[in-house]
């Protein structure tokens, strides 16, 4: 749950880098993965050592 936001975001840029390609498909298989790769821990709060276990693909 932790990563939807982030995995929006990344659609959001791929639609937007899709319109500049003119290709959208393209661009939101690229958002997607953008989004994947942002970091969620940010909005966990203190005291996070290592909790996003599980959370998408590790590349």
């Amino acid at each position: 749950m932790k990563r939807e936001g982030n995995i929006g975001l990344g659609i959001a840029l791929g639609v937007v880098f899709g319109l500049l390609f003119h290709n959208l498909a393209l661009g939101i298989c690229f958002g997607i993965i953008f989004g994947a790769m942002i970091p969620a821990k940010k909005k966990d709060g203190p005291g996070n050592n290592g909790t996003d276990q599980g959370a998408g693909p590790q590349v």
